[in-house]
Parts: C-alpha cells; structure tokens; sequence
C-alpha cells in the first residue's frame, strides 16, 4: 500500500499544521490571497485537447486532491494552471486560466468552499522540464496545487 499510494502531500501538510490531527472543527476567515506556501504538487490532470473540459479518468486524481484539501481545512487551496510553448503565448495564458477554473468548479461541486480556493494561470512561463522535448512538455502541462495561508 505504501508503495502505491503517495502520501507525501499530506504529510507534509500535517508536520507543518499538527493541530489538524485533532479532529475539531477550525473556524477559518480565508484571506483573499495566499501568503505564504504550506504545501505543493503538480498533478498531471488530463484535459481534451486545446480545452478546458476534464477528462473522466482524472476525476480520481481530483478526487484526491479533494481529500487533501479536506485533510488540509485550515488553509487555502491554490489551483494554478501550466501550459507547455506549444502554440500562441496569449492563447496558452488563457488555456491555463481556463484549465485552473475547471479544477476549482469540479472542487467546488465536490463541497469545497470557494472562498478557500485561488485560481491563477501561468500560460508557458513557468516550465518544470525542456519544452524541446514530447516528455518535458507533458512535464509542463500541469495543475499544481498549493496548500498554504
């Protein structure tokens, strides 16, 4: 089980926030935006193709992250959306603006409050991997999601 399921998101999360583990309800106000960084993973989301329309076989990695975000009640969840250079810089922007949204109203259908979650796209300016390349560019086209305050 260890092996298969990555816990380290929420690990991380919880040494940085203990109190979490006591099962009390917290009474958060939400800033308008984050602050400071607690946490944070790039999920390779699937989408169709030049769209912002998830596919059903990500449902399961955002259904994770849903629980993470549960997990993680006392802090905000940024959805901040990646694009690879393939294409036109402003088309690549709004891709990433557009994906990032997708992510928050399928959390939010799930029960996740909006005033817990930022969205922000970052179109192709923040590249993790070589965009010369087929696996760097899937590299780059990502959701990460930031836990913090």
């Amino acid at each position: 089980y260890a092996k298969v399921m990555d816990k380290s998101f929420l690990q991380t999360v919880i040494s940085n926030h203990p109190e979490l583990l006591t099962g009390e309800a917290l009474q958060i106000s939400y800033s308008k935006e984050m602050t400071s960084e607690v946490s944070s993973k790039s999920y390779q989301i699937q989408f169709e193709t030049g769209s912002a329309v998830i596919k059903p076989e990500s449902y399961a990695q955002l259904d994770e992250i849903l629980k993470s975000a549960v997990v993680a009640e006392g802090l905000k969840v940024g959805v901040y959306g990646h694009t690879d250079n393939t294409g036109n810089a402003d088309a690549n922007q709004k891709l990433s603006e557009d994906r990032a949204n997708s992510v928050k109203s399928y959390l939010i259908s799930k029960g996740l409050l909006t005033s817990r979650i930022e969205v922000k796209g970052f179109g192709q300016n923040q590249p993790i991997a070589d965009n010369k390349t087929a696996d760097g560019k899937a590299q780059n086209r990502r959701v990460q999601i930031v836990l913090g305050e």
